[in-house]
């Protein structure tokens, strides 16, 4: 399976993964490294909030409204 098939893609309760991926929080941001693929990923402040959130259980709309305070 791929990383991409992981992923609900039109959901309307979006999930992170959290499966073969290593997190490192640097302050409001986060460093997601990939163990599957071996890539890293930087998200800024807003970004690591949305993937925060994106827990399967909130809606798009509880994310908006989450994030933007």
């Amino acid at each position: 399976m791929s990383p991409r098939d992981r992923f609900a893609v039109g959901s309307d309760n979006p999930m992170a993964r959290f499966e073969d991926v290593v997190v490192q929080s640097i302050g409001g941001e986060l460093l997601v490294y990939d163990v599957e693929t071996d890539k890293a990923h930087h998200l800024n402040e807003p970004v690591a909030l949305i993937w925060k959130a994106s827990n399967g259980k909130r809606s798009l709309a509880e994310i908006a409204d989450e994030v933007s305070g």
